[in-house]
């Protein structure tokens, strides 16, 4: 409110308003993946509601997701909505409070085998907007990794609560024989968290000590083994805040299929 009064302009005695938004609250965790076997490659787009009120994406055709893959210089070799059709009506996608909508489409091996050989990151998109919480117009990013004869695919992801920040590997055995992983300790995977810089700012296996004796970890053919541990919030709450990737790691080797010593990425989103 301007006090006071002017010959050279009218002054408002009511005030002037400001409409002030508030920030949103991004309570929706974003998780882009993929499964691959011998028949088909799968992509994938997993939607969690973590606050305790319906989130609401609102859509100006009947497309509610996209897939792309890209090469190793992240150039586009395919869009999955490339040669579909949509209706041009307005669609809304609504996730309950705690709730997850998952979104997949599969590649058949044979008929995309060229496409499937080149590429190196996985993008998945929703394709819409809302006023509950911030999405990516840029998408959300996975990188594939190959294993030995496609064997072993291993899917790092995470889930981030109110409460926790859950970090997790899944490793799926998608041959039709036992995949042995063999460790030199009793430390079976690691987990790191990485700056925009992509800079370690935490390792979760530094503080821990483990027994110094030869394990191993079986996979069963068509099976799934799984890894996670969790970060309270409260006190993670710098590094958790400032962490853009996700690393996740086998520790050790394995003679029946390929491991990236470098880990497995997943960016957070």
């Amino acid at each position: 409110m301007i006090v006071g009064s002017s010959e050279d302009f009218e002054i408002n005695e009511d005030g002037y308003y400001l409409n002030l938004k508030e920030e949103k609250d991004n309570k929706l965790e974003i998780v882009p993946s993929y499964e691959k076997n011998e028949k088909t490659f799968t992509m994938k787009l997993k939607l969690k509601n973590t606050s305790d009120k319906d989130i609401i994406i609102n859509h100006t055709s009947s497309q509610k997701f996209d897939f792309k893959l890209l090469d190793e210089n992240k150039e586009i070799i395919y869009t999955w909505s490339a040669d579909k059709l949509f209706m041009m009506m307005e669609t809304e996608t609504v996730i309950g409070a705690g709730k997850t909508v998952e979104f997949e489409e599969e590649l058949d091996m044979e008929s995309h085998k060229d496409v499937i050989g080149k590429a190196k990151y996985l993008k998945a998109y929703i394709v819409g907007t809302s006023e509950d919480c911030e999405i990516e117009k840029d998408g959300y990013e996975v990188e594939i990794t190959e294993s030995k004869e496609n064997s072993l695919l291993v899917v790092p992801g995470y889930e981030k609560g109110e409460k926790t920040f859950t970090m997790k590997l899944k490793l799926k055995n998608a041959s039709d024989k036992d995949i042995t992983i063999n460790h030199m300790s009793g430390q079976k995977f690691d987990f790191k968290l990485l700056d925009k810089n992509k800079e370690i700012i935490y390792t979760w296996s530094a503080d821990k000590l483990f027994m110094m004796m030869e394990t191993e970890t079986v996979i069963g053919a068509g099976k799934t083994v799984e890894f996670e541990e969790e970060l309270d919030m409260e006190s993670h709450k710098d590094v958790i805040g400032k962490a853009k990737y996700l690393k996740a790691y086998i520790v050790v080797t394995s003679e029946d299929c390929e491991i990236e010593k470098d880990g497995y990425e997943v960016e957070i989103k």
